[in-house]
């Protein structure tokens, strides 16, 4: 049986994860995209970091870095507001 670099979840962490994404959808949706994009981010950096990629598409590179830090802050901005619309709605709830 091949040996898995992830260690096994405990019960509490695997609750706490599927609360977090049974409760908020959305928020699990903005912080995937947010994984991806860092992702994205991470490899054009190394690109950036290679002298032959660099002298060949440095500009490009260099836009495509400045889009991954306005796509990044714009996740950020959502999560917040994905967040604090659960915060009222949860309040809302309580009030019924």
């Amino acid at each position: 049986m091949p040996s898995s670099s992830r260690a096994p979840r405990s019960k509490i962490q695997h609750r706490a994860a599927t609360a977090v994404v049974a409760t908020s959808p959305e928020a699990a949706a903005v912080h995937d995209l947010q994984n991806t994009l860092a992702s994205i981010k991470l490899r054009l950096a190394v690109l950036a970091a290679d002298p032959t990629c660099r002298w060949a598409q440095e500009e490009n590179v260099a836009a495509l870095l400045r889009l991954m830090d306005l796509a990044l802050a714009q996740t950020t901005h959502l999560r917040q507001q994905v967040k604090g619309n659960g915060v009222r709605e949860k309040r809302s709830r309580a009030r019924e």
